[in-house]
């Protein structure tokens, strides 16, 4: 059967890489859609809004779908292109970039280095002959409420057979993901990948886990109710230091909210750096009470007021006036005791 393009639309054709025949193969109807669209309206630029528009979805899935041509080397994303797209061998020889905690421990006790993304066929033919990760896939899928793309089955795959972590420490990341209104699969590899490389490889390990952060929640909660604070996004070193507060010290609440008013009268702002330091204090003096908390720290205070008096008047330069010295001592006359008058009558 031969066919041929309508004349109405001949002359506005776009241009597709040959290439791209190679891979319709595996590729699903996410993809082929974009790629479509960045044949065809892409001009260079990748709009996901406009994406998402066109061909449906949201521009979280089709920035996650452009991926997918990133990977089969059909794309290079970047204000120019290489001469030559690298291969996936060599992809996956390149050292990944480091994050800032793991830069911080250099020289001490370093992550080790990830292994390489699996291709695309592997992850297919484990969709036909692992059973185990064929139900992961299902459950996932449950867990989202929607089908899993190529690309989505490629990372899952990553997560179970390269880093080697358990279907049920897996399902419980996407749990947390689909909780914390997060279920993209950046989001859900980003939590996997770095419990991988904190040891939470187990399910014990994924529910403790889980566990300190409800409560690091919680206490937070507990904390901005205490203290009228309002319209605020905890970071995670003021979540850790509410639940410090509340569960490892065990500090009253009326302890808690004095030492909020005395370090925001301090700082001007809500601080938990140094409410945490006060708090710390207090806690290893066993003060339980506000009143004993306003005791300590003006105790502190006036301790404080005179030392730096002390330094100053040690500082200052002896006053020493010699003429007047030696005035006093012209003028003195010694004066006889009373007992020596008597004793010479």
């Amino acid at each position: 059967m031969q066919y041929t393009w309508n004349s109405e639309h001949i002359f506005s054709t776009a241009a597709l890489p040959k290439a791209a025949a190679d891979k319709l193969k595996l590729a699903g109807a996410p993809a082929l859609r974009v790629l479509i669209w960045l044949c065809c309206k892409g001009n260079g630029t990748f709009d996901a809004n406009a994406c998402a528009r066109d061909c449906g979805g949201t521009p979280a899935d089709c920035q996650d779908t452009l991926q997918y041509w990133v990977n089969e080397g059909l794309i290079v994303i970047g204000e120019s292109a290489p001469d030559a797209a690298p291969s996936k061998e060599t992809a996956a020889e390149a050292p990944l970039p480091s994050k800032p905690e793991d830069d911080a421990h250099k020289g001490s006790e370093a992550r080790p280095s990830r292994p390489p993304m699996p291709t695309r066929e592997e992850a297919v033919a484990a969709c036909g002959t692992d059973k185990h990760f064929i139900l992961l896939l299902r459950m996932v899928e449950e867990k989202l409420g929607a089908p899993l793309s190529p690309a989505d089955m490629e990372m899952y795959f990553y997560l179970y057979h390269s880093l080697h972590l358990p279907p049920e420490v897996i399902l419980m990341a996407v749990g947390y993901a689909v909780k914390n209104g997060k279920a993209r699969r950046a989001y859900i590899e980003k939590t996997a990948i770095g419990w991988a490389e904190d040891g939470i490889c187990t399910v014990d390990a994924a529910d403790r886990y889980l566990y300190h952060l409800e409560k690091s929640r919680e206490a937070f909660d507990t904390v901005a109710s205490l203290c009228g604070l309002t319209d605020i996004t905890p970071t995670v070193s003021q979540k850790e230091a509410a639940f410090r507060w509340i569960y490892e010290w065990q500090m009253p609440h009326d302890v808690i909210r004095f030492v909020f008013d005395y370090a925001t009268e301090k700082t001007g702002k809500f601080q938990a750096s140094y409410m945490d330091r006060v708090l710390e204090r207090l806690h290893a003096e066993a003060i339980t009470t506000a009143d004993g908390a306003r005791d300590a720290l003006t105790q502190k205070k006036k301790a404080s007021s005179k030392a730096s008096r002390m330094k100053t008047d040690a500082s200052r330069p002896p006053s020493f006036n010699i003429g007047q010295y030696e005035t006093m001592v012209s003028r003195h006359r010694p004066q006889i005791p009373t007992t020596w008058k008597e004793d010479e009558s």
